[in-house]
């Protein structure tokens, strides 16, 4: 079966360590910064939509396939 799909763990760090990045993607996702806070714990699945995608490639400078996303493994 095929497992979720979520951003690499690296990603989320570059998203949390990065104050300018972090607020893009709480704006295209409608979140709060607060919010944004747990939905990058959980890794939530949100965070690969196309448009969340395409910030985190244009702004780490990044192609946006295997760089940015990796499949969960089911138990």
């Amino acid at each position: 079966t095929m497992g979720a799909i979520v951003l690499k763990p690296e990603i989320l760090d570059s998203i949390r360590d990065d104050a300018t990045l972090y607020g893009k993607v709480a704006e295209e996702l409608g979140l709060k910064p607060l919010t944004l806070a747990n939905v990058l714990r959980n890794n939530d699945p949100r965070l690969t939509q196309a448009g969340v995608l395409r910030i985190l490639s244009e702004h780490l400078g990044v192609p946006q396939d295997t760089n940015l996303i990796t499949e969960l493994q089911e138990a």
